[in-house]
């Protein structure tokens, strides 16, 4: 944040806890010296998997746990669209979805759900030639509406999407990190839970996506996750 407002000196504080959409008017003051990127910085939301799944897919041929051709870099978005090496490490097809997803967090005809889960476009067309999707646990979906969707939507990477509330999410990755098993998430930083499971969790970098926005709401203008 900047240190200046309007041009006068005045120490900044800000609460990054604080939803940034009710506080437009006030953050537009010093919005000429704030990032406006996605795809890897504190106080804003992403796409996340665990650090032991990176150095998993780094092995390449020698992994125990994948099958991958070569190594790979599970956390940098491109290697999920150059084979589907990555996508079927963290296939949806290994998922009990039904133990843990329900229509309470995204009813039907919501944001492109069914049974609690939506598709991106590339997911659809894996599926109608036999191949799998990967799995991506969201929260809840009025958090960061339509963001990480759009993101890997946007640049055909094959996802099935599905949300499992805030507290319950946080559980399966936990749950997910003690078996050792793959599995990537969205959730947003700050946030105690990346302090209390430090080093265990990495972001997935994302390329910079459009920042036009909706003047009346502040959500980003997204694609529909299955056109």
């Amino acid at each position: 944040m900047s240190s200046v407002g309007l041009g006068t000196f005045v120490p900044t504080h800000y609460n990054a806890e604080v939803w940034a959409a009710s506080k437009l008017q006030v953050l537009n003051v010093y919005e000429n010296e704030s990032i406006g990127s996605n795809n890897g910085y504190y106080g804003q939301a992403g796409w996340f998997t665990l650090t032991s799944n990176v150095n998993e897919a780094l092995l390449g041929p020698n992994s125990t746990r994948g099958i991958f051709q070569r190594s790979y870099s599970a956390d940098f978005w491109h290697d999920y669209v150059r084979s589907n090496d990555l996508v079927n490490y963290y296939s949806v097809d290994k998922i009990n979805i039904s133990a843990f997803i329900s229509i309470d967090y995204c009813a039907d005809g919501i944001m492109g759900c069914e049974n609690g889960c939506s598709k991106s476009y590339a997911c659809t067309v894996a599926d109608n030639q036999g191949q799998s999707c990967m799995m991506v646990l969201m929260m809840d979906p009025d958090y960061d509406p339509g963001f990480l969707q759009a993101a890997i939507a946007n640049n055909d990477i094959p996802a099935y999407v599905c949300f499992g509330g805030g507290d319950e999410a946080e559980n399966i990755v936990v749950s997910t990190m003690e078996t050792n098993e793959p599995i990537t998430f969205y959730h947003n930083e700050p946030d105690l839970f990346h302090m209390k499971y430090e080093g265990k969790i990495t972001r997935i970098a994302l390329p910079r996506t459009d920042g036009v926005v909706s003047a009346h709401s502040g959500e980003l203008e997204v694609r529909p996750n299955n056109r």
